[in-house]
């Protein structure tokens, strides 16, 4: 699963926002899903918008029955 994040433009990078694609992202922040993907692409600093975007891979899994969240690496 991709998530896109928002994060402070600084060294900490801290998060403004998680979201499930570039469009909800480009949606929030007034832009297009392309610039979005661009900028990230490009590693851009973020300091002309305050926010930079970055796109994180997460290898986990929700049971749909309990709820409960897996490692998608497990070997079990």
């Amino acid at each position: 699963m991709k998530l896109y994040l928002a994060v402070t433009p600084d060294e900490l990078e801290l998060p403004l926002g998680v979201y499930d694609s570039a469009i909800e992202l480009a949606r929030i922040f007034g832009i297009n899903a392309q610039g979005v993907r661009t900028s990230i692409f490009r590693n851009q600093s973020g300091l002309h918008r305050s926010a930079k975007f970055i796109k994180v891979e997460v290898n986990l899994k929700i049971n749909p029955n309990t709820g409960e969240i897996q490692d998608c690496n497990d070997n079990e």
